[in-house]
């Protein structure tokens, strides 16, 4: 009988675990197996909804059956290995509290880590790290067995683009991710201000939404950099425009996209110059930045933690000054990064230049590509032959 495959975190197309997730399965359906399930309720547009409509019908049956068991104990699903999702110290979405397979392997993310709360990884049968960085920690926190998969990213959906023109011949400066300290937006905002005086033309979009914006924005307070905290307006989300006014940026020199999904970013990443992503730390190779990248956009990326799977002078902008923070992360100087900036200003043909080195990088990473590598990873250190190379369409047909 063949094995199916858990997928055990919500996926959707509103935040980076969910578009992990919605795009494993359908790199599953496009090569015709394992067969998986949901494990967590999914979040899907009228698009995803029509296209994953059985096994949101067969996620709403499971869900009734483990309501109906009103144990204290996981239900037991034969056949099927469970990928749970872990982030920081071991945290996640509590599909390991609620399921349990004949294999059941840990995919983490994570920024920080403390020693002591590992216990939930040793029940695992085998993690799965989203970047060199948290590969090498895992190991040195002794886990026998511990891979690195990269995140995919759709190469359909992001791909190279002629511009539109939509913003004129204005200098396009893009920065994405969840507000929060370790993506230093606050690191953005003081760049941008400093390089908006010298070009007056140069114009900032920000994607910094996200579905928690309460939990993210108190990370803020700690930027050295004093900016406050934007206010949290009516509708629930970040009122990004009104933090950005009250920092010194002019009402013309900035764009907020707002709370989009993720098949809407290719219209606005077409028109970009640059992406700037100054983060302090990423457990993972930073999805929005390997959108950007994808695109054929040339990136400042700050040389830190995850981001060192991406950065090559070669196809980035990396930012080598880091000053020191506690778990390895790192603080990009606002100096460094307004330099970049002018580098790409003044350069356009070598920037666009690097930008397609970034796209020919990545687009060596679709997410069929990641998926495979997923599915690979667990077969061979599992030895699971059902999972692995052509036997998987074989043991889904039977």
């Amino acid at each position: 009988m063949a094995l199916s495959l858990g997928i055990g975190w919500q996926i959707s197309e509103l935040h980076g675990w969910g578009v992990f997730g919605i795009n494993v399965v359908r790199s599953l359906l496009k090569r015709g197996g394992p067969p998986f399930c949901l494990l967590d309720h999914p979040v899907l547009d009228a698009i995803a909804s029509k296209e994953l409509f059985q096994h949101v019908q067969d996620w709403n049956h499971l869900n009734q059956s483990l309501a109906k068991e009103k144990s204290s104990q996981p239900m037991f699903l034969p056949n099927t290995v469970i990928v749970h999702g872990f982030g920081n110290d071991f945290i996640g979405p509590g599909s390991r509290a609620k399921f349990r397979g004949v294999h059941n392997v840990g995919f983490i993310f994570f920024e920080e880590m403390n020693p002591e709360k590992i216990t939930i990884g040793k029940k695992m049968d085998l993690l799965l790290a989203g970047s060199s960085w948290n590969t090498q920690i895992l190991k040195k926190l002794g886990f026998p067995k511990v891979d690195f998969v990269m995140q995919g990213v759709d190469t359909e959906r992001f791909r190279p683009r002629s511009k539109q023109k939509r913003f004129g011949d204005r200098f396009v400066i893009f920065s994405g991710g969840k507000l929060e300290f370790r993506k230093a937006q606050d690191i953005v905002l003081v760049a941008f201000r400093e390089f908006h005086r010298r070009h007056p033309e140069a114009l900032l979009i920000t994607a910094w939404h996200n579905p928690w914006p309460a939990m993210s924005v108190a990370g803020i307070l700690k930027s050295p950099h004093a900016l406050g905290t934007p206010k949290i307006d009516s509708s629930g989300q970040f009122n990004i425009s009104e933090w950005l006014l009250r920092n010194g940026l002019p009402k013309d020199s900035f764009l907020d996209t707002g709370f989009i999904n993720n098949r809407e970013f290719p219209e606005w990443y077409r028109e970009v110059d640059v992406g700037v992503f100054p983060n302090r730390a990423e457990g993972g190779t930073n999805l929005v930045a390997m959108e950007v990248m994808a695109s054929g956009v040339p990136c400042i990326l700050s040389a830190n933690t995850g981001h060192l799977d991406l950065t090559d002078e070669s196809r980035t902008y990396p930012l080598f000054n880091q000053k020191p923070l506690a778990q390895d992360w790192g603080e990009s100087d606002p100096k460094e990064v307004i330099d970049r900036l002018e580098e790409v200003y003044q350069n356009r043909q070598e920037a666009r230049a690097r930008g397609m080195e970034g796209a020919k990088f990545i687009h060596q990473a679709s997410w069929e590509m990641q998926t495979e590598k997923l599915l690979e990873a667990i077969s061979t250190n599992l030895d699971i032959c059902q999972f692995s190379g052509d036997l998987i369409k074989k043991h889904s047909s039977q």
